[in-house]
């Protein structure tokens, strides 16, 4: 017993001596990146409507088509532009970007209580841009309009978009984004949750509880040889207990450290 108690202390002091005393313990530096954005929760609208008949055998779902060709010569139903045709839809095809003017905070919330459902027939979208609508509890730190990036859930990559219009109300913002980039993802969506990129930040990732302040500048101790050296850093962005930096000073952080944190 005694000598378990032995090896126990000497393996305390051996932690101690090399900054990992019980509590603390060290992350390896990495390149990383942080999106720093809002959250939206939303509903995708396009000028669209649902016809009782099938799409033509001859077109592919997803083909772009004149509305001419897929009314079969119905110009008073359409203009005689461009289209897209697809078979089924969502039974909220009556929804309209129009029905948001004038924009507000109740007409957003009013179109996301619409309760889509399949719905037979062929969609008809006849307009090359589409628009989200979209509620956060957080303040948007852009003004519109402006030009922006959106995320949208199973959607690859950010769609460049527009930031139309803002409404704030009661603690919520309402935003209305107009985006003219048309794939058949897009036009599956309907009510989707989402982001507004706000900015994408780059460099060294660290734990945020491993970053000192010391007479006005920012540092991170790390591992090295068996003693603990400090390295000054520089903070770019902090997000969920995660902190992305930039060395700073003549000893330079770099990829692969061991920083000691808590």
């Amino acid at each position: 017993m005694a000598a378990v108690l032995f090896l126990a202390a000497c393996a305390y002091l051996g932690a101690g001596l090399l900054g990992l005393a019980p509590g603390r313990r060290t992350v390896a530096v990495c390149y990383g990146s942080l999106r720093q954005s809002v959250p939206l929760s939303g509903v995708a609208l396009r000028r669209e409507t649902l016809l009782p008949a099938e799409v033509p055998p001859d077109i592919e779902e997803g083909a772009r088509i004149s509305a001419d060709s897929a009314l079969g010569g119905s110009q008073a139903v359409f203009a005689p532009e461009s289209a897209l045709c697809f078979s089924g839809g969502d039974g909220c095809e009556a929804l309209s970007p129009e029905a948001l003017f004038p924009f507000s905070i109740e007409r957003v919330e009013a179109l996301m209580e619409c309760a889509p459902e399949k719905a037979e027939g062929c969609r008809l979208v006849y307009d090359f841009c589409w628009y989200y609508a979209a509620v956060t509890e957080q303040p948007c730190p852009v003004e519109a309009p402006a030009q922006v990036k959106l995320l949208l859930q199973d959607i690859e990559g950010p769609i460049p978009a527009q930031l139309c219009a803002i409404d704030e109300s009661g603690g919520s913002t309402a935003l209305l984004l107009r985006a003219g980039v048309m794939s058949p993802d897009c036009l599956c969506l309907r009510k989707c949750a989402g982001e507004l990129l706000i900015a994408e930040h780059t460099g060294l990732e660290v734990p945020a509880a491993a970053i000192h302040s010391d007479g006005g500048s920012e540092f991170v101790n790390i591992l090295t040889a068996g003693k603990t050296e400090r390295r000054e850093v520089e903070i770019i962005y902090t997000q969920d207990q995660v902190s992305i930096v930039l060395p700073a000073g003549a000893e330079a952080l770099r990829v692969g450290d061991k920083v000691l944190t808590e």
